[in-house]
């Protein structure tokens, strides 16, 4: 296997002059190793490219890869965090984004495929956090030796795990690996990637039409109807817990102690209608409305008219609970591991859609959010899902929340109003502080608006 090491930087960085960047690649050349990313000599080349084929030539540098090799510093690392509109430029903020699908495509378990690579007396601090703790880390210089003979080695196979039930990624046996260029392929195509990458597709769940496993982890099909949901497994986070909320409101570490099935869509109009029999939404003419999500709907709606109708309906055969998440269950599935204000990123990234054109998330960005104004709810698989493979979990339409509303959720509250209810996600409608994974918005049990919805979970009595 021919090896070829893509090298990330940012031009112009003061901590990594040209003739240093150069130095690198030069001695990884001289170790018998190809370099994708020749800057020096192709900066002309680079200058002339327009930005979707500047992108599309760093999707297929990366995809030939077998290590991607990031000369991180703090000029890197704060680049790696702007996360700015793609039309605003090229560079460390569009690779963050698609370095950080590739991780997580591997479940992080990065194999050392993408590397780190700081200045001389330097220390970890210039790492971005997503890159600190599962990606090896040498200083050019000290570590030049070990980093050459990393990038020597046989990159291992890109991994997923499977079991005949509850998936358990430390005791499965491995699958064949998933190809390079289709977990590229995947990236610039998102509303199809879980189909293409299916690795399995054995029912083993008694509410399941078609289950499998893929890059994002083990899913099943909920079907009523004809109406489809997809649903992820979402594994328990062992007794470490999570960070939830945010260091300048609340902070706390929560434990989820079992894992549960989430719908990887806010539930869809299609699917709503096929359980209830009734389509509620303000939205929903056009072509694209069976697969906008189902809104104006109140929580008392959601609990009377769908979850009690799967209670109604023991011929559906689903052998287990449906319910709505807690507010803890969805902000652990939409953190998926990460610790910023969004999956992506602690800024709002208008572009982060489909990499060939300029759709922007469904949140109001204009700060002028009136009826006649705001274009309403988007079709659920507009915009890439999390490193779970969970779409919409910032944005589209607020989610219902099992719980009860209380000022903090990390402290008990003696006898509160039963009549509000948690709602999570931010909309269409809200600004996209709104939509930040640990923003806790309140609402009345019994309101039902053109910008909440829900997702439900479904749990086993074997899910652990």
């Amino acid at each position: 296997m021919e090896r070829r090491v893509l090298i990330s930087h940012v031009t112009d960085d003061p901590e990594w002059a040209p003739d240093q960047v150069e130095a690198v690649a030069l001695a990884i050349q001289q170790a018998g190793i190809r370099v994708s990313l020749d800057v020096w000599h192709q900066r002309d080349f680079l200058c002339h490219l327009s930005l979707d084929e500047w992108q599309g030539w760093i999707d297929e540098s990366m995809d030939a890869a077998t290590h991607i090799l990031c000369l991180v510093s703090t000029h890197y690392r704060e680049l790696w965090s702007l996360t700015r509109d793609l039309q605003g430029g090229y560079g460390v903020p569009f690779e963050s984004i698609r370095l950080i699908h590739l991780l997580y495509m591997l479940k992080q378990r990065n194999d050392g495929r993408i590397l780190t690579l700081r200045p001389e007396g330097s220390g970890k601090d210039c790492i971005p956090l997503d890159l600190v703790l599962d990606c090896p880390s040498y200083r050019w210089g000290a570590d030049r030796v070990m980093l050459l003979s990393h990038v020597g080695e046989a990159v291992l196979s890109v991994r997923t795990a499977q079991q005949d039930h509850v998936p358990d990624a430390t005791t499965a046996p491995a699958l064949p690996a998933v190809p390079l260029t289709e977990l590229a392929s995947a990236i610039r195509e998102p509303a199809q990637a879980t189909r293409t990458l299916t690795l399995a597709a054995k029912p083993y769940l008694p509410w399941a039409s078609d289950s499998g496993e893929d890059r994002y982890g083990r899913w099943a099909d909920l079907t009523i109807n004809g109406a489809t949901q997809r649903m992820r497994w979402i594994p328990p986070s062992g007794a470490e817990g999570f960070w939830m909320g945010e260091r300048h409101s609340y902070l706390s570490r929560e434990v989820v102690s079992r894992g549960f099935w989430l719908a990887d869509t806010p539930c869809t109009q299609a699917f709503w209608q096929a359980v209830t029999g009734n389509n509620p939404s303000h939205f929903k003419q056009g072509a694209h409305a069976p697969e906008r999500p189902v809104e104006n709907v109140s929580w008392d709606d959601v609990m009377k008219q769908f979850i009690t109708r799967f209670e109604q309906m023991p011929g559906w055969g689903l052998g287990c609970r449906i319910y709505l998440p807690t507010e803890v269950e969805w902000e652990y599935a939409a953190r998926a591991d990460t610790h910023w204000a969004y999956w992506w990123g602690d800024r709002w990234y208008a572009a982060r859609g489909n990499a060939r054109d300029a759709v922007r998330d469904n949140a109001d960005v204009t700060g002028k959010p009136w009826w006649g104004y705001a274009k309403g709810t988007t079709p659920v698989h507009r915009f890439l899902p999390n490193p779970w493979g969970l779409y919409d979990m910032h944005g589209n339409v607020g989610e219902w929340c099992a719980d009860v509303w209380k000022e903090r959720c990390d402290v008990p509250e003696a006898g509160p109003d039963q009549s509000f209810r948690v709602v999570r996600g931010g909309s269409w409608f809200s600004n996209p502080d709104f939509a930040r994974a640990a923003s806790r918005l309140r609402w009345n049990r019994g309101f039902a608006t053109q910008y909440r919805g829900f997702r439900f979970v479904l749990r086993s009595p074997a899910d652990k």
